[in-house]
């Protein structure tokens, strides 16, 4: 995993550069951050790490990139590194249809569909009402 990591980050830095946009500065502190928030998860089965380290990547990388171009670019270097460095595949499309959150005792984040995160969305919204 260590591996994983710090090759991302590596070729995030190469593939999206600070002279293209400013903020696009990522440092090893990404990796701290990264590696802190999967301390948060607790994966089943192997898809389930790999949705958990492709989520935090997006919170941390993705996130500040701009443009759908850049994003797609991004979400093709985590995919690749994960069939690369870790034998991992998973397909992009699932991801889409799946969020993570925290629970209701907040330590430890939890995987939803898109269906089911709108239910508890609705009904937090209902219960704060």
């Amino acid at each position: 995993m260590a591996e994983f990591v710090v090759e991302c980050l590596e070729e995030v830095k190469r593939r999206f550069s600070v002279d293209e946009h400013r903020h696009y500065l990522f440092t090893p502190r990404e990796v701290t951050q990264w590696c802190f928030g999967l301390s948060r998860y607790t994966a089943k089965s192997e898809q389930d790490f790999a949705r958990a380290l492709i989520w935090e990547a997006n919170r941390i990388f993705r996130d500040r990139l701009v443009g759908s171009k850049s994003a797609l670019k991004f979400d093709n270097l985590i995919i690749d590194k994960l069939k690369a460095t870790l034998q991992i595949e998973v397909d992009a499309k699932v991801m889409k249809d799946i969020y993570f959150a925290s629970g209701k005792d907040k330590s430890e984040m939890q995987m939803y569909t898109k269906a089911e995160f709108i239910a508890n969305v609705e009904q937090a919204i209902k219960n704060y009402e």
